[in-house]
């Protein structure tokens, strides 16, 4: 085949990922149920639809390995392309996703009760409503995941409140990282100072105080995050207040493996990375590169020209790791 034809094939299959893209960008999604007014009342359409799934056009590709066979219309019959190209066309790093509202404030109503009935705490004074809560501590967590420092969150949700309509996050990233609890708990004192002197609020009454509010709410947020129901991340939360100590999540962290290339003048040109027999990517002399993969078990191996660094493989991981070369 020519190149240029070539060319034509590729640029067609990226358009059509790209509108599919598009298309779900337009669609109503978990970020269209942000707030763009504080402590709006919920109805049913909070609750966002299920997010479209992006479909390659028929055929579909059949995977096979680390390499994807495509028969569509935008490739020649059979082309075999590597996975690692078709996944970053179709997800790519993208906004780390919270739960519809509706949820997350069932779980603050519950929290209410729990605090009441089975801490037996006294009513303490408040501004901010339970759904308030909800929603401003999701979105400040929403700014802090996605890459937002605690003070650049704060004011985001601030301008939000204010009308502003909603901000943009300050980054992309496909893992989820929270903020220790006393940024969480400042926000929420600002919050409260927010809605009593800004929004002129009357106070109200909660068994639960600003404390127990915040970090239980991020607790609940960080397990659904992990991919925990609801039902899942109210029990793990209800466990810790019990005293059952800190759940696990419903899904591992990813690995990290980072290798430092420290002397590597018995190997011919760049270092070839392999997990589980699939390339990760070229390491040169002198270099420095980590990669982040889900949670599992890899078998290892950096190999050169001449030979591998270890013999034929590195070993066995299933938890993350830094590997320096040396001949």
């Amino acid at each position: 085949m020519r190149p240029e034809s070539w060319r034509r094939r590729i640029g067609v299959s990226v358009g059509i990922v790209a509108a599919g893209i598009a298309a779900m960008q337009g669609c109503s999604g978990p970020r269209s149920s942000s707030p763009t007014a504080p402590s709006r009342a919920p109805t049913a359409a909070v609750a966002a639809a299920p997010s479209p799934s992006l479909a390659f056009p028929v055929p579909e590709p059949v995977f096979e390995g680390s390499f994807v066979n495509v028969g569509s219309a935008a490739f020649v019959a059979g082309t075999r392309i590597p996975r690692r190209v078709v996944d970053r066309l179709v997800s790519g790093p993208m906004d780390v996703v919270f739960p519809p509202r509706s949820e997350p404030l069932l779980f603050r109503t519950a929290l209410e009760g729990k605090y009441r009935d089975g801490l037996r705490r006294p009513l303490v004074q408040t501004y901010v409503d339970q759904e308030g809560t909800v929603v401003w501590v999701q979105e400040y967590l929403r700014y802090r995941v996605n890459l937002c420092a605690h003070a650049e969150a704060i004011t985001r949700v601030f301008r939000q409140i204010d009308g502003q309509g909603i901000q943009p996050t300050c980054g992309t990233t496909s893992t989820a990282s929270f903020p220790a609890r006393q940024e969480p708990l400042d926000f929420m004192v600002q919050l409260e100072a927010k809605y009593r002197d800004g929004l002129r609020r009357p106070p109200g009454s909660s068994y639960v105080d600003v404390e127990g509010n915040v970090i239980w709410t991020q607790e609940y947020l960080r397990y659904r995050v992990s991919a925990c129901s609801h039902s899942q991340a109210q029990t793990r939360v209800f466990d810790q207040i019990d005293g059952r100590g800190v759940q696990a999540d419903c899904q591992p962290p990813p690995l990290t493996f980072t290798f430092i290339a420290a002397a590597c003048a018995c190997v011919n040109g760049s270092i070839e990375i392999r997990m589980n027999n699939t390339i990760m990517g070229l390491l040169g002399c002198s270099e420095t590169r980590s990669f982040t993969v889900p949670a599992g078990t890899y078998t290892i191996s950096a190999c050169g020209s001449n030979g591998c660094f270890g013999g034929s493989t590195l070993g066995t991981f299933s938890s993350s790791a830094t590997r320096r070369l040396v001949c």
